[in-house]
């Protein structure tokens, strides 16, 4: 299995806290930590999944004694960190506790300036589902690829939200869906994008990103994928029939790491090219892997939080759905990032 590289080592996040260390403020409304933790960071819950805004909500409301007794919280894709913003609101525990997530848009953006989120860590969206689709028809053109694309993160707090670098990336230039389009013309290529879902503005903005990319190069493009993000039959489904088209190519998007491996290996076998993106794919069937390096984000938010907890304090991670890379790395990447503080004690 190909993954974006772990371009953060332990190493180098251990030497980053010691930077920051001595820029962490205190916590809102609490004397936290210092005494209470040891000066080390514990986790209170890792355990928690959830697969969109209204079931994260509902699992953190239910977890409201639990987070009555944390400092920090933290959620590392757009559905879980809205609906752990939506639940802390519903406790009265927004602007309570330091709250770091990931991803942007308008809901994750009022969050900020107002200040019941601390920071987050955002992707660049449409650069990915542009970069997918160039990847693609440069593959199709006879170019050589490079094998992993990373497209990159920044930190966004209520600092710098506004400043050119990063408002573009909080929100994202969205492009509506499409209707599914008419046979590519003779001789043209038609291509296919498959996302793992279409609501949030996450897909959205990949969507803008492929559609210049595709308007750009001259290929006929379809948008397709299921209504929820963890439909995987509904995946299949759309695969399975951008095959039996004969597309030229296909962008995926696997709503899951090893069951979409079969598909991708036919797709290949009909000579059908395959680009992965966002989150990674079981296999070497497909010819690039275009997406954040999601270990580095989740290195990056534990740094933050670090920053923002410099003495220590209880924490709470509502994870994403089991089976996607991308979420997975972005929470080992926050564990060990904390884990290598406790071993250091930031020094």
């Amino acid at each position: 299995m190909r993954h974006s590289s772990k371009a953060l080592s332990a190493w180098a996040l251990v030497l980053s806290v010691s930077v920051l260390w001595s820029t962490g403020g205190c916590h809102k409304g609490k004397n936290v930590g210092k005494g209470d933790t040891g000066g080390k960071f514990v986790f209170l819950s890792t355990n928690q999944r959830a697969g969109d805004v209204d079931e994260a909500m509902s699992k953190v409301e239910n977890m409201k004694a639990l987070l009555a007794d944390a400092d920090g919280v933290y959620a590392p894709n757009e559905p879980t960190t809205f609906g752990m913003l939506r639940g802390l609101q519903n406790l009265k525990l927004a602007g309570k506790v330091r709250f770091v997530g990931f991803d942007g848009g308008k809901n994750l953006a009022d969050g900020l300036a107002g200040k019941q989120i601390d920071a987050l860590v955002l992707q660049d969206p449409v650069r990915m589902g542009y970069l997918g689709v160039q990847t693609l028809i440069d593959h199709l053109r006879g170019k050589t690829v490079p094998p992993t694309v990373d497209t990159g993160c920044r930190l966004a707090t209520p600092d710098n939200m506004n400043t050119e670098a990063v408002k573009g990336l909080l929100v994202p230039e969205v492009k509506a869906s499409a209707p599914e389009g008419v046979p590519a013309t003779q001789g043209k290529e038609f291509i296919a994008v498959i996302p793992k879902g279409t609501t949030h503005v996450f897909w959205q903005s990949v969507e803008a990103g492929a559609r210049k990319a595709a308007a750009e190069s001259g290929v006929e493009m379809i948008w397709k994928a299921g209504v929820k993000e963890d439909d995987l039959d509904a995946q299949v489904t759309v695969i399975e029939a951008m095959i039996s088209r004969g597309v030229s190519g296909i962008v995926l998007a696997p709503v899951h790491s090893t069951a979409l491996a079969k598909q991708v290996a036919n797709a290949k076998k009909k000579g059908i090219p395959v680009v992965v993106i966002d989150s990674a794919l079981e296999g070497h069937d497909y010819v690039s892997f275009v997406a954040t390096d999601s270990y580095k984000g989740g290195q990056m938010a534990a740094a933050e939080m670090i920053r923002l907890l410099p003495h220590g304090g209880r924490l709470v991670v509502l994870r994403y759905l089991e089976g996607h890379v991308s979420t997975a790395q972005r929470e080992q990447g926050f564990i060990d990032g904390i884990e290598a503080f406790n071993k250091t004690g930031g020094k």
